[in-house]
């Protein structure tokens, strides 16, 4: 019997004009597993910005990781996928385009963080993954205005990984509208496997924030370090992209198996080759 393949192996991610492309899934798990290689490779930044924060550094590192998995859900668009249809019909999705690419993925998946994760518009506040899967521990948050300021501090980490390509996401997608529908950028079966994607993200990489401190004060503290987030976030995508390391993927097999066994491989071989690793102090006897 056939096994039934998951809807989020059903996107690209990459792709080029010869009609090659790479699972969208696994982009995100390379640019994420760049991320876990150089900042446990660079252990002074890695402390510089937990420092920053207010956290332990491996901490810092499980979150920034996490997030960065995350940073091009805008892509399960419909009207991304449609960009490159021949690709697109390759994995068995012929439908035509729900509409025009007029709102970025970056800004997309910013809005799909807020709309469908953080919360579920459908059905008001933290009614989404978050509650329903306790992503962070946010259940562990009794005070309102711990949730709120946790909230902003989320809000900063999705700005930073989302805006990848140099320019802050927008909660319109910088379309001069109110407010954006994301019904009218992703099919339900794209919301679906969005979503689905996202939980196999927390179940691989479930970080957990151990914070006992004061939650304005960490998210005043992200605030400060955003841009240097949002140029880090940038650098593991440019990396993350890298097709001669990160070899186009389009056979599906299980998202950990990929991350463990492959990406991280990947991009250690990918910050050996970037030169971006510190020089190791030397010191001469004579």
């Amino acid at each position: 019997m056939k096994t039934e393949v998951k809807s989020y192996y059903k996107y690209w991610g990459k792709a080029d004009k010869e009609g090659n492309y790479h699972l969208l899934a696994y982009h995100c798990f390379d640019v994420a597993a760049v991320g876990e290689v150089y900042l446990s490779q660079n252990e002074t930044l890695c402390t510089h910005f937990s420092r920053k924060l207010g956290i332990d550094p491996i901490t810092f590192k499980n979150l920034f990781v996490f997030f960065l998995v995350l940073h091009d859900l805008g892509k399960f668009s419909d009207c991304f996928q449609s960009l490159i249809p021949n690709v697109k019909s390759a994995l068995d999705n012929s439908n035509p385009p729900i509409g025009s690419y007029s709102i970025r993925h970056d800004s997309l998946g910013y809005i799909f963080w807020g709309k469908w994760i953080l919360k579920d518009e459908r059905f008001g506040n933290y009614d989404g993954l978050l509650t329903e899967q306790n992503w962070l521990s946010w259940n562990g948050l009794r005070s309102s205005k711990d949730k709120s300021y946790f909230t902003e501090f989320l809000d900063v980490l999705i700005r930073c990984v989302t805006g990848h390509h140099g320019r802050p996401p927008s909660k319109n997608g910088y379309s001069g509208q109110t407010a954006v529908s994301l019904d009218s950028h992703f099919t339900e079966a794209d919301r679906s496997a969005a979503l689905d994607f996202s939980k196999e993200v927390n179940r691989i990489l479930s970080p957990n924030l151990n914070f006992d401190g004061d939650f304005k004060t960490l998210y005043n503290s992200a605030l400060r370090i955003s841009f240097w987030l949002a140029g880090l976030s940038v650098l593991c995508d440019w990396i993350g992209s890298n097709a001669e390391i990160f070899k186009y993927h389009q056979t599906p097999i299980d998202l950990e198996e990929y991350y463990t066994k492959i990406s991280l491989k990947r991009a250690l071989e990918a910050i050996n080759r970037s030169g971006l690793l510190p020089s190791k102090i030397t010191f001469n006897k004579d």
